[in-house]
């Protein structure tokens, strides 16, 4: 349904924004191939991070199968980081790559459904583990050190500021895709999201699901500390927030639509961040979409029918203010015995008559002051 789909333009992805900046070193015959550097360097920090978490899900008495996938994956990234310096070189003869001071970049643990990453098994701090592919740094212009000279590398800054823009956006379309799988899979077994773990196959694809998870929130993380660094600015810092554990909980609209407190309960911010064409790649992401769009147009529609009542209730009030007051009038000028009861009636009807003015003056006040919103 086209009124499902967010109206709304959809951020460059990484794969658009590599290609257009390619595109400008061909024009401008300067350049060429830093682009492309960047980007392998960028895919090799991904390899990093699903390295380390695959190692730190592993048991402390790994298998010999287990410890052939860590060495293959070492030995892959080892051929990736050692092209990577080669070509970089190349491209900036002026910087002494060997020896430029780096500032590590940040992999802290990420909490999921109040769950903490494990920690690496058989974590030595006698060990060599820094030597190991996974810890290497890479020299990108974000992660110079403020003491590095390398003003060559330094230069292409904002090329990897534009790749790092648009990793972010990727990384929270796959956190926005990965929630709406696992709302999905509450909503298959609702024990699952009573926190009831148990060894079944859903209780473990919802642990397949929040392991990718953390994977793409360090990237996101990754890309935002680079974004930092890079000199963003504040727009673009604001624009990319931190994601905090509340933001990547399952949407309780689907696995749980009739929760009490759900009425008016709004989405995290990342789902109102650069959505539109999320839904055509993932078949969670467009019920989830398409079950929120219609909460939030019966919202819609119940506060405008609530407006048009309302609004009929003043006139209503006044109405009747204005009845009450004319039917004590006319008690008023009628022949009575009793004087006193001719008083009242007059003091009635000047009380209905004050009522009036009064709400009336108010009801004018709210509809001026909502003129003006």
């Amino acid at each position: 349904m086209d009124i499902l789909n967010a109206k709304i333009i959809k951020p460059p992805t990484l794969a658009k924004v590599r290609t257009t900046l390619m595109e400008a070193e061909k024009s401008a015959g300067a350049g060429v191939g830093v682009t492309t550097w960047i980007a392998i360097a960028l895919k090799i920090q991904e390899a990093q991070i699903s390295l380390k978490s695959y190692i730190r899900r592993l048991p402390k008495s790994r298998s010999d199968e287990q410890e052939l996938e860590i060495a293959r994956r070492r030995e892959a990234l080892y051929g990736q980081i050692d092209h990577l310096y080669e070509t970089a070189s190349l491209l900036f003869p002026g910087a002494d790559i060997e020896t430029l001071k780096l500032d590590e970049v940040p992999c802290e643990s990420v909490e999921v459904d109040g769950e903490e990453e494990p920690e690496e098994a058989g974590d030595n701090p006698f060990s060599l583990s820094q030597n190991e592919m996974e810890d290497v740094k890479l020299p990108l212009p974000s992660s110079l050190s403020t003491s590095s000279t390398a003003t060559s590398i330094a230069s292409a800054s904002e090329k990897e500021l534009k790749l790092r823009i648009a990793q972010a956006d990727d990384a929270l379309e796959n956190i926005r895709t990965e929630v709406g799988h696992k709302s999905y899979l509450y909503r298959s077994n609702i024990r699952l999201a009573e926190g009831k773990k148990q060894k079944t196959r859903g209780y473990t694809a919802v642990k397949l699901v929040n392991n990718s998870l953390r994977d793409h929130i360090k990237v996101y993380n990754q890309a935002r500390w680079a974004m930092r660094r890079l000199g963003a600015d504040t727009t673009t810092l604001l624009h990319y927030r931190a994601i905090k554990p509340d933001d990547i909980r399952a949407v309780t609209a689907i696995y749980q639509p009739n929760a009490r407190g759900q009425r008016n309960k709004s989405l995290s911010w990342i789902w109102n961040l650069n959505v539109s064409g999320d839904s055509q790649k993932s078949e969670y992401l467009e019920e989830l979409y398409r079950v929120n769009w219609l909460r939030a147009k019966s919202r819609h529609d119940r506060w405008r029918e609530e407006f048009t009542l309302l609004t009929s209730e003043m006139d209503w009030v006044l109405n009747f203010f204005t009845f009450k007051q004319r039917e004590w009038t006319d008690l008023s000028q009628k022949r009575s015995e009793s004087p006193g009861h001719m008083a009242f009636a007059r003091r009635e009807a000047e009380k209905w008559g004050l009522l009036y003015t009064q709400a009336r003056k108010a009801f004018e006040k709210t509809r001026n002051a909502r003129q003006i919103a």
